[in-house]
């Protein structure tokens, strides 16, 4: 099962009983709860959904393939303005080939490491 920005609001925010498995989370789901109270906190209901779905780490992937008792991948999103990457010299190819969504980047080299700042 895929979890990604389309379907976590229907997977985990609206069920309670999942949402127990996650008390370091409480308050991120009652900051969501009062964004659907008010539509004038609509936009910020997005953002906490965005930040919880990029928050969860390993610990939390296991919570949830036990909970739905299948795989379980978070599709995360990447909405930073600048990436900044560290690599080796013989790296550098395909290191800018898996890099998405970023159209200027700048390069500085020190001896065999390469330095690479994306941005939007």
């Amino acid at each position: 099962m895929d979890i990604n920005l389309h379907n976590i609001e229907e997977l985990i925010f609206y069920d309670n009983k999942l949402q127990s498995l996650f008390p370091e989370f409480s308050g991120v789901f009652a900051q969501w709860k009062l964004s659907k109270m008010s539509p004038s906190l609509r936009s910020l209901g997005k953002r906490i959904v965005l930040d919880f779905l990029n928050d969860l780490g390993p610990k939390h992937i296991k919570i949830l393939s036990e909970y739905f008792a299948c795989k379980v991948t978070i599709q995360v999103v990447d909405y930073s303005l600048v990436k900044n990457i560290c690599c080796g010299l013989d790296e550098v190819e395909n290191t800018m080939s898996e890099v998405e969504g970023f159209v200027d980047f700048a390069i500085h080299r020190n001896n065999d490491q390469v330095y690479i700042c994306f941005w939007r």
